[in-house]
């Protein structure tokens, strides 16, 4: 074996440990979690989501564990899985890449930081959770141009007004009382 090989099984094999060090913590953590998750969703479920997310992304297994069993719990206590759609857990204090898409370990030599951030598929979750919705519209458009439809009044700082590339707003009509 050349030492590059090593080195990456050695990585991948750290990575395993890591997996297991978190698997039994969020096992072991198990009542606190079932106490915070409405009933609407399972400890089962809610624990495969996370595992599957730590799975396909192993920087995860890098950050501040203090700061991934909080997002953990918040994102319980939203009542939404941390599984790419409903939320996610991102990482801040990340690496950077340079122009050539290498990695630049990030300027703060802190411990990267976890933050629950909910994603539109769990935000439209929980307004439906509240009951009070008669129905969630979102009309596609192209570009910015707002529209009776559409209150968004400002244009994309990103992107050019002449992008082509769909956008959307989302409209909320309540019940009445």
């Amino acid at each position: 074996m050349s030492d590059r090989t090593k080195s990456t099984y050695g990585e991948r094999q750290g990575q395993r440990d890591e997996l297991v060090v978190v698997v039994a913590t969020v096992n072991h953590q198990r009542q606190k979690y079932e106490g915070i998750l409405p009933s609407t969703i399972s400890w089962d479920d809610f624990r495969n989501a996370f595992l599957t997310a730590v799975q396909s992304n192993y920087r995860l297994l890098k950050a501040d564990r203090q700061s991934l069993w909080l997002a953990l719990q918040k994102a319980a206590g939203d009542g939404l899985k941390p599984d790419g759609r409903e939320g996610a857990l991102v990482i801040f204090g990340d690496d950077e890449e340079d122009e050539a898409g290498n990695r630049v370990p990030s300027k703060a030599n802190q411990k990267k930081k976890f933050v629950w951030m909910p994603m539109i598929r769990g935000l439209i979750k929980l307004i439906r959770n509240t009951g009070n919705v008669a129905s969630i519209h979102t009309p596609l458009r192209r570009g910015w141009e707002p529209s009776s439809d559409c209150p968004i009044k400002r244009r994309c700082a990103r992107t050019k007004p002449s992008t082509s590339l769909p956008r959307t707003c989302a409209g909320v009509s309540a019940r009445s009382c």
